[in-house]
């Protein structure tokens, strides 16, 4: 789980994350970012994909799955880390 998040991550990661504004400030997004991303993207799940790919974008190689779900658990959102987890299992692991 500590491999950078893929494009197919982002893809699927965004349809389990239900609001990425709460999730935001525990990757490091600033309210000028979250602004930024809601106007680029026009609809939730765009915004959502925007969200990640700008959070893997400031953190290159450090955008990890492991990272993410330490995030979600921050931010009290067990079950996002918990699926999160399924999703990696047999294909995240270093």
């Amino acid at each position: 789980m500590n491999r950078p998040v893929t494009d197919i991550g982002i893809a699927e990661i965004a349809r389990l994350i239900v609001q990425w504004e709460v999730l935001a400030p525990y990757v490091d997004l600033n309210e000028a970012e979250q602004e930024e991303i809601k106007g680029d993207n026009s609809t939730v799940i765009l915004q959502k994909i925007g969200f990640l790919r700008k959070w893997r974008s400031k953190n290159g190689d450090s955008a990890t799955y492991q990272r993410l779900i330490q995030a979600a658990k921050k931010s009290n959102n067990v079950q996002l880390a918990e699926s999160i987890k399924k999703l990696c299992l047999g294909r995240c692991d270093t």
